[in-house]
């Protein structure tokens, strides 16, 4: 990891910032909650023999983003609920990947 350490670190960084920000405009929002729920495992792994460490927050953080994919936030006032009707209406590939990711 130390020769591509500068990718790795704008990796997180923008894997990172796009879990939380895409959520907040509802779109694809049950593939973020699970890409969430894959970084929070990670990371609860990485720091399990840390002491001091709180481990609790961790299994808070999967539980809420597993809550955001259980009930698809972004179909209510968001862009999933807008543009939904038309991935289900099209017969693309990438339209019905949509559908299946908001």
């Amino acid at each position: 990891m130390l020769p591509s350490f500068v990718v790795f670190g704008w990796m997180t960084l923008l894997v990172e910032s796009a879990i939380g920000a895409v959520p907040l405009v509802g779109l694809a929002t049950r593939l973020f909650a699970l890409l969430a729920v894959a970084q929070a495992i990670a990371i609860s792994l990485s720091v399990l023999n840390t002491a001091g460490e709180w481990h609790l927050s961790y299994c808070l953080m999967i539980m809420a983003n597993l809550t955001l994919f259980a009930i698809a936030t972004g179909r209510a006032h968001r862009l999933d609920g807008v543009l939904r009707p038309l991935w289900v209406a099209s017969s693309g590939r990438l339209s019905r990947l949509m559908a299946l990711a908001s």
